[in-house]
């Protein structure tokens, strides 16, 4: 506790925070009640980590308290230690319990431990103090890269320097074809799992790389995608413009409608339906969840695309029919030609963004991507790096049913 009250002596004249977050879990006990189970010996050589924003940062041993800005990387940690994804963590966000309740309740089950991890506020809202985290005595704060242009805005990250806090940045939303293999790199330096990171990016590689590849010589006669984000959890019609599910459309040899249609130096945005309506995109992908207990947005003339870990196929199919009910779309050519695809949208932000990729070429271009079976590529996957079987509905796509 000695180190606690040094470093709030530190915040002493800073100057008070944007709010006060409810961090749940916590009590005077907590230290004891977030030390993780099960510790097993960890290397002792000291590492040095640059990180997504070109911020190095030097510790003398592998972190032992990490707190976690998003609960989504929970996604990476299931891969790199199968038996205990969790050792040392001792809080994190509210995001995947939110946004991807069916991962983590298929999380849960294996690991029933994480319902009991504090979770913190939301930078974005104001709601996280540099007091709260100093709370948790953390070796390393984990930030998302868009939790990191909040922090810099606020001048929290300047109260973590002040506070002799270390903090590292990720990002698999904003350049996922960029920042994957770093990210996943980085946190396997955090944890100490840096051979179970090699593995995965030497698989990662061999998948994109199997892509590129493949489409190299598509030339200028490519196909053009309209990525529909989130349907009827948004209004319509919100995509992406040179970041996230974009970036990976581009990569699988595809033309981004967003890239063409978007205004400005933006990342994602609205087009309207008449927009979609006159370019005829060759391919519609909508992305879709596990969202039932979620309210549709004000306008929506949808709903959502039902998929994730517990949705069977049939459901999903219907529920992406469905999307046709937007006024107009019924003459989507798409649609016809039953080239609209339903994909699971926490891909966006995880490291499985590689079965994404793989998902765009083989929509995109099926002859050269014709022996691609995406549901056996991810139960494969998750046979050999992930700590609960696959289960559920990631991909459909319109039949003539």
């Amino acid at each position: 506790m000695a180190i606690i009250r040094k470093r709030l002596m530190a915040l002493a004249g800073i100057g008070a925070m944007v709010a006060t977050v409810g961090l749940g879990g916590c009590s005077s006990d907590q230290e004891n009640a977030t030390e993780p189970a099960g510790e097993t010996s960890q290397p002792q050589s000291a590492i040095t980590i640059t990180d997504i924003v070109d911020h190095t940062v030097e510790f003398d041993k592998v972190p032992e308290r990490i707190i976690l800005g998003e609960s989504r990387a929970a996604y990476t940690l299931a891969f790199l230690n199968k038996d205990d994804p969790l050792k040392g963590v001792v809080a994190w966000g509210k995001d995947l319990q939110k946004n991807a309740p069916d991962f983590y309740d298929k999380f849960l089950e294996k690991f029933p431990e994480a319902k009991d991890i504090p979770t913190i506020g939301s930078l974005k809202k104001g709601d996280v103090t540099v007091e709260n985290l100093l709370e948790f005595d953390p070796d390393v704060v984990v930030l998302t890269q868009d939790m990191y242009d909040v922090a810099q805005s606020k001048g929290i990250i300047d109260k973590l320097d002040s506070s002799d806090i270390k903090w590292v940045v990720t990002d698999y939303r904003r350049q996922p074809v960029e920042n994957t293999e770093a990210t996943v790199e980085i946190l396997g330096k955090l944890t100490g799992n840096e051979d179970s990171a090699k593995k995965f990016i030497d698989y990662y590689k061999e998948k994109t790389e199997d892509v590129k590849a493949k489409v190299a010589d598509a030339g200028a006669d490519k196909p053009k995608t309209f990525l529909w984000r989130a349907a009827g959890l948004i209004a319509c019609c919100a995509t992406f413009k040179d970041s996230n599910f974009g970036t990976m459309i581009d990569m699988a040899g595809g033309i981004n409608l967003g890239d063409e249609l978007l205004p400005g130096d933006v990342e994602d945005g609205d087009l309207t339906p008449e927009q979609i309506l006159s370019s005829q995109p060759d391919h519609v992908v909508v992305t879709g969840g596990a969202w039932g207990d979620k309210e549709l947005a004000e306008g929506a003339q949808t709903s959502f695309v039902e998929l994730g870990y517990a949705t069977d196929h049939d459901r999903a199919e219907q529920s992406l029919r469905d999307e046709l009910k937007q006024p107009g779309f019924s003459e989507l050519e798409a649609g016809k030609k039953n080239q609209m695809y339903g994909i699971y949208h926490q891909f966006y932000d995880s490291p499985y963004n590689f079965i994404a990729i793989r998902a765009f070429a083989k929509w995109q271009y099926p002859d050269k991507f014709a022996d691609v079976d995406l549901e056996k590529e991810f139960t494969d996957f998750h046979n050999e790096f992930m700590p609960f079987d696959y289960s559920g509905t990631f991909f459909v796509q319109l039949s003539d049913k």
